[in-house]
């Protein structure tokens, strides 16, 4: 099975979100909390929605796609973010839109949220930027 990696596209994030969804299906707490009943359609949208706003308002983001050359399909993907500039300017992401069932269950995410981002800014500032 030949494999390419190549950019993503915008018609490629509702695959890359299915791909999100059936890989961590409900053992990934984060994954559940970001982007709940994703294992539905309504989930299914509300998380595709969410990604694609991160694909296209993150000057950051880059999103990639492994496709199998033979049948044409995405098999695997990701995302990566690249913090050129100066990063004392850069702002702190949030989670945005209205994908929770309750202010409780976003309250959670935006906690859970916090925490795996606090993490990375450590480290991306304890780097200044230049890390892998």
């Amino acid at each position: 099975m030949p494999i390419t990696i190549s950019p993503a596209t915008t018609a490629d994030i509702s695959h890359i979100f299915s791909i999100i969804s059936s890989t961590f299906q409900h053992t990934s707490l984060a994954v559940d909390a970001i982007y709940p009943y994703h294992d539905n359609p309504i989930g299914a949208v509300a998380g595709t929605f969410a990604l694609l706003h991160e694909f296209k308002d993150d000057p950051r983001a880059r999103f990639f796609k492994a496709v199998d050359t033979e049948t044409d399909t995405i098999i695997g993907h990701a995302n990566w973010t690249l913090y050129d500039d100066d990063i004392s300017v850069l702002e702190r992401p949030e989670l945005e839109g209205e994908r929770w069932g309750s202010k409780e269950e976003k309250d959670f995410a935006v906690v859970m949220f916090g925490q795996i981002m606090e993490q990375r800014w450590e480290a991306v500032e304890k780097s200044n930027g230049k890390i892998l």
